[in-house]
């Protein structure tokens, strides 16, 4: 979303109008820079091909194309943006300034260069015009082509908040170990209830252990190497950036919030909870993970199988029973099902309702990846939640106990164990809670680290590489 102190763009109607001025990070700006000088060369050979008008000040539609796709680039940042507006012949869109050379007509010629010329490659025009005039002048709003979107999205100059997000402080505000406190329900909470349990989140009044010190450092790191999400077109950044609102069915845009400095939240207490939050692409889609690069090169990324299972069986000091805690031998019911009635069943509370739960969970589930499996019904939930503690019966006792938040605190030891081991080796990590993502070439590293990390448990989770 376009920072509010940026007043360049605006947006009534949806529109993004064109701007005089340039905003955004160095990095933006250096691939913005470099893709315009490569599509005003490609744009100058088709001119002289097709058109006896010579171009005099060649600099100056260099720089208002740079002005030109850095409006697009936002105009399709966010689908609730409606294509780039020019309107030209009124003072308010007339370039001042050190742009005061770049006159109406300029822009007018390279507006028509952009929507009536064809790429060599596509041989299609760059833009589309969707609409005519007025009587205040001429107003032109166009839009890209789909092709041109991919390049645009290659290039990096395609992502929200683009180019005016700004890095959150808020570790610095409340330092890199937090609790957060939730209040008593007021009332019955009913499952349409919009209301929200606001959490108080505070700094943790005490220093760091020798574990939890690898947590700023590798925000260093990870600064340092230069993680970025490399798409391969338009479609996977429109896979990424919506997401549908499972009640009331209505689409929104899917903001990564730009943080990137890491802290450890615990939930209610000291060694309650504890998992490690902080940057934005954490909260990337699975399905768009692999895109991510580390320096330019390739990503992979291991998780635990099964991990909270084994260190329910650890903290009873049991061995693994199967090679896959969450395989029971059933056929007839989906992994994924047994893993959502093992995280309710150890979320719920003494007097919780598992099945009732895990029946709405897989309902909101269905109808958010708009699924075509059937629906679940209440004896197909109460059946797998049976089934799953009744074949993991030795560790039923975390079953309805509230035993997440201790869960996941032994998961977040095991993952600053990781951290700090790949830390020490100054490699980039980006911790995803009970999995990771190194560069290809650490991919070794991090299997060892992980390996470790576990060895003093009696029930050990299995590194496994995702994608294989």
């Amino acid at each position: 979303m376009i920072h509010p102190s940026h007043t360049a763009f605006h947006t009534p109607s949806r529109l993004i109008f064109l701007s005089p001025d340039l905003y955004g990070d160095p990095d933006y700006l250096d691939r913005l820079h470099a893709f315009s000088r490569e599509l005003w060369r490609t744009l100058k050979a088709t001119h002289a091909n097709q058109s006896d008008v010579k171009l005099r000040k060649e600099s100056d539609y260099l720089d208002l194309l740079k002005l030109v796709i850095n409006g697009m680039s936002v105009s399709v940042s966010d689908k609730r943006f409606n294509g780039l507006h020019v309107h030209l012949g009124q003072e308010e869109y007339r370039p001042k300034g050190s742009l005061a050379k770049l006159s109406n007509d300029r822009v007018t010629t390279l507006i028509d260069m952009l929507t009536s010329y064809l790429d060599p490659d596509a041989l299609e025009p760059y833009f589309s015009i969707y609409k005519g005039s007025n009587i205040t002048g001429r107003v032109t709003v166009v839009h890209c082509r789909h092709w041109f979107r991919d390049k645009l999205v290659r290039a990096g100059l395609v992502f929200y908040g683009s180019p005016f997000t700004k890095i959150s402080d808020s570790t610095k505000q409340l330092g890199y170990l937090r609790v957060s406190k939730t209040p008593p329900k007021t009332h019955v909470w009913l499952e349409n209830d919009k209301e929200e349990i606001s959490k108080d989140c505070r700094r943790l009044g005490r220093p760091a252990t020798q574990l939890e010190e690898c947590i700023p450092k590798l925000t260093a790191l990870l600064r340092k190497a230069d993680i970025k999400l490399e798409l391969p077109n338009y479609w996977a950044y429109e896979k990424q950036s919506l997401y549908r609102n499972a009640k009331t069915g209505s689409w929104y845009s899917h903001v990564l919030p730009k943080s990137d400095m890491f802290y450890r939240i615990y939930s209610d207490a000291d060694e309650q909870g504890g998992r490690i939050f902080g940057h934005h692409y954490q909260n990337l889609k699975a399905n768009l993970r692999p895109y991510l690069a580390i320096g330019g090169e390739k990503t992979v990324e291991i998780d635990y199988q099964s991990c909270q299972p084994s260190i329910c069986y650890s903290l009873l000091g049991l061995e693994r029973p199967s090679d896959d805690l969450y395989d029971i031998g059933d056929a007839t019911i989906d992994r994924d099902l047994l893993k959502k009635a093992f995280l309710i069943g150890i979320g719920s509370e003494a007097n919780g309702r598992p099945a009732t739960a895990l029946r709405v969970k897989a309902k909101n589930d269905r109808r958010e990846s708009r699924s075509k499996k059937p629906i679940l019904t209440y004896a197909d939930a109460k059946e797998a939640d049976r089934k799953f503690w009744e074949f993991h019966k030795p560790i039923a006792e975390f079953r309805c106990s509230g035993a997440w938040r201790r869960l996941q605190y032994e998961e977040s030891q095991i993952a600053l164990k990781v951290i700090a081991q790949l830390v020490r080796q100054k490699i980039a990590v980006l911790p995803l809670h009970d999995g990771f993502l190194v560069a290809e070439r650490h991919k070794d590293a991090l299997m060892q680290a992980m390996v470790d990390a576990v060895s003093e448990l009696s029930c050990r989770p299995v590194p496994v590489l995702k994608g294989n």
